[in-house]
């Protein structure tokens, strides 16, 4: 049985492998304000804490019930309230991308929507949904769907080499980190109920499963109260309601979050 990958954050940080400890631009694709605080907390708090450029792609605003342009300002608060750059958080301007519970979106519109967002941050890394949603909201499991249909399709991200493509971000004057085109693209994964709802109980729980280390990195908060999402998820105020602190407080998400990489 192979073990996880584990970071600690914080003022108790650890890390088993100094190697890994090398500053990257990473990408976390999410379908609606709140997802970046509600499920990536403990994954961007250690690119974070490692010195990484951290950029937040928006698909959609969350403008179900009319509060898209509220909601697009909660998610940069959030966002900054991580340690995110304002500058960093980009939505999606098609508004291609409606949000709903029985709204399922174009796989290949989702493809080249990401790659957009690669192109203009020079990711090296990108991350977000795996195949289930973790919640089975069906724009998450969509995004899901055109982040691993792009990474099966090689010749889109070799064409990030091509010279016509250079017009790309750089920060701080630095030079573009990704060069060589060497995108990883991880998936979050998700789980069944039970585990989902036990909180840092999860943490002993997951360390016990059998992963493969070569494709799977697993990140723990260290601040268990209140949770690192709770500051962040305070900034969403037109969705903070009762069952949300719960979730906040309950959700393994908050704790522990389990990367598995798109091959």
């Amino acid at each position: 049985m192979k073990k996880h990958t584990n970071k600690n954050y914080k003022d108790n940080y650890e890390n088993d492998d100094n190697s890994i400890l090398i500053k990257k631009r990473v990408l976390f694709v999410i379908a609606h304000p709140d997802d970046e605080c509600m499920f990536f907390t403990p994954t961007i708090q250690h690119y974070s804490y490692i010195g990484s450029e951290i950029f937040v792609a928006c698909l959609s605003n969350g403008n179900a019930v009319g509060l898209g342009k509220i909601r697009e300002k909660e998610l940069v608060d959030s966002c900054i309230d991580m340690g995110i750059k304002q500058q960093n958080v980009f939505f999606d301007q098609s508004n291609s991308f409606e949000d709903g519970m029985n709204i399922i979106w174009d796989t290949d519109l989702v493809e080249r929507t990401i790659l957009s967002f690669i192109k203009q941050t020079s990711a090296d890394i990108v991350i977000s949904f795996d195949e289930c949603g973790i919640s089975g909201h069906p724009n998450h499991i969509s995004i899901s769907k055109g982040l691993e249909q792009l990474i099966k399709n090689q010749s889109l991200i070799k064409s990030l080499s091509s010279p016509s493509l250079s017009n790309r971000v750089t920060t701080n004057n630095k030079s573009d980190s990704n060069t060589n085109n060497e995108i990883k693209a991880y998936k979050l994964e998700t789980v069944n109920i039970i585990r989902k709802y036990i909180g840092i109980a999860d943490i002993p729980l997951t360390k016990l499963l059998s992963y493969d280390d070569n494709s799977t990195q697993t990140f723990i908060s260290s601040q268990f109260f209140p949770p690192s999402s709770y500051s962040p998820m305070t900034k969403h105020k037109s969705q903070f309601v009762w069952f949300r602190y719960l979730f906040v407080f309950l959700s393994r998400y908050s704790f522990i979050n389990t990367l598995i990489e798109i091959k």
